[in-house]
């Protein structure tokens, strides 16, 4: 059997869609599993061979973004005779290259059923898991949900040196941050309580602050990095996605906002602090036992806005002494390994 399957564009989405995959998998396990999916996520398959057998790249936002190139990349589809087919994402476009790849047996999330050859409803409640709505997806096809072991990710043989390239000889613990987000600002936690809680963690624990981000996020890690002086290494824009998930699995502490990287740490098991505002804890927290979450009070939130429109007072209602208080209770001291 060959299955193909459609991730989502949003690192954190596809990382709450692996618990699905892994019940495809655990069903079919002989089957040849294709991921199709924007060039990005493929530095986080990466992480899943036990998953899937390989994956087909398809920029839908760069440069193939019209029906034509919808078609060609169906018809290229097509060719390979796929036997059934999930589309996780949840606009038309992937709905209908799946249709166009003339896959006979095609599911998708509830939206719109255009292009679909067996149409799968549910209605979900707004503090239902994301990750549920995706086992739900599955389990109206006949796949078994119950019981299937929880997903791992597996470093690349070719970063198994990653310590070495960037943390060498830094002292631990190591205290990862995520301070962006590339959903908008509104997600963030300011800059300067960021730097004030490791400043205070690292004042009683010792160790390294380690800056992750995006070329776009250097100047708010900028401003964090100037706070904390020598106790930090800043590898915004330096490290590729591939190259930042496989360091976060050697963290031993993850500050962070609610974004994909704080969803590949959870999918590391590592422990770590996740900063919530404008969106909703109950449907995106982290899957992970070794997580807290900090959840910002305002009478206005969850908004989902990218901005906020009056004064941020959900994120700016969670204090430095909230966020300090909840790492030193995570303890990393003594429970590292050594790299």
């Amino acid at each position: 059997m060959k299955i193909l399957v459609r991730l989502n564009n949003w690192i954190g989405d596809v990382v709450m869609s692996m618990p699905a995959v892994a019940a495809i998998r655990a069903a079919y396990p002989h089957a040849e599993l294709t991921a199709v999916a924007r060039p990005w996520v493929q530095d986080l398959v990466d992480f899943c061979p036990q998953y899937f057998d390989r994956m087909v790249v398809f920029d839908d936002q760069g440069h193939f973004t019209g029906a034509r190139d919808v078609w060609m990349m169906g018809q290229k589809l097509r060719q390979e005779r796929f036997d059934r087919g999930y589309v996780f994402t949840r606009h038309l476009k992937g709905r209908l290259l799946l249709a166009i790849a003339g896959v006979p047996n095609r599911f998708s999330m509830p939206l719109s059923h255009h292009f679909l050859s067996r149409i799968t409803q549910k209605k979900h409640r707004s503090s239902e898991h994301q990750s549920h709505r995706y086992l739900d997806l599955i389990r109206t096809t006949g796949i078994e949900v119950e019981g299937v072991p929880n997903w791992t990710l597996k470093t690349p043989p070719d970063l198994l040196d990653i310590a070495d390239r960037w943390l060498q000889d830094l002292p631990r613990p190591w205290v990862f941050l995520h301070a962006g987000s590339a959903y908008g600002g509104a997600k963030r936690w300011p800059a300067e309580r960021y730097a004030a809680t490791v400043q205070r963690v690292l004042g009683r624990q010792g160790g390294t602050a380690v800056l992750l981000g995006v070329e776009s996020e250097r100047e708010v890690n900028a401003s964090i990095s100037q706070a904390l002086s020598g106790q930090v290494v800043d590898l915004c824009g330096k490290t590729s996605l591939r190259e930042t998930v496989a360091l976060i699995g050697l963290a031993d502490l993850v500050l962070s906002n609610d974004s994909g990287l704080m969803h590949v740490a959870a999918a590391w098991g590592r422990p770590q602090i996740a900063i919530f505002g404008p969106t909703d804890e109950h449907a995106t927290h982290p899957q992970n036992s070794n997580a807290q979450v900090l959840v910002g009070q305002a009478y206005c939130r969850p908004c989902f806005r990218r901005e906020c429109p009056i004064d941020h007072r959900c994120m700016n209602s969670i204090q430095v002494d909230d966020a300090t208080n909840a790492l030193l209770a995570l303890n990393p001291i003594n429970k590292h390994t050594n790299v």
